[in-house]
């Protein structure tokens, strides 16, 4: 292949996750949400009461500020609550109040069905593959971006 062809590839490639991110920031519209209030909140419920603004920012990689954002928003809107960690009392949990649960399955839980829905459409082996290919082209692009940085 020439690096053209390698290009017009990695922008289709990158297209799609445009695509699919533009599917979430609808969805967070729809749920009266930001984009970024949506990952945290989706982390949340991931988590169940082991999630801390430190995982969701590791889980996204998003700026600490945009998180800390977030979850002031979700705390404004009473539908979190925040408590110290037993592991490190500087960090604190970040956990779903009764209106943050009843919010969150209407709309997270939703984002999980859909989600659920449309890559169980794809065969066993797709699944396999879209998750492999993607593993290898991250593990190969890490070792690109590691050896420039060096």
């Amino acid at each position: 292949m020439n690096d053209e062809k390698i290009l017009a590839q990695l922008n289709e490639y990158y297209a799609t996750l445009k695509e699919a991110d533009a599917l979430y920031g609808l969805l967070a519209k729809e749920s009266g949400l930001s984009d970024a209030t949506l990952w945290v909140l989706y982390s949340i419920r991931q988590m169940e009461g082991e999630c801390t603004q430190k995982t969701v920012v590791e889980q996204w990689a998003m700026s600490k500020q945009t998180v800390h954002s977030a979850v002031n928003d979700l705390l404004r809107e009473g539908l979190i609550m925040l408590f110290p960690s037993a592991k490190d009392r500087r960090r604190k949990r970040i956990v779903l109040t009764e209106a943050g649960v009843a919010f969150a399955e209407k709309n997270i839980d939703t984002i999980y069905d859909l989600e659920c829905a449309a890559f169980g459409q794809l065969g066993e082996e797709e699944r396999r593959n879209l998750i492999n290919a993607g593993r290898r082209y991250l593990e190969l692009f890490r070792r690109e971006v590691l050896s420039y940085l060096k």
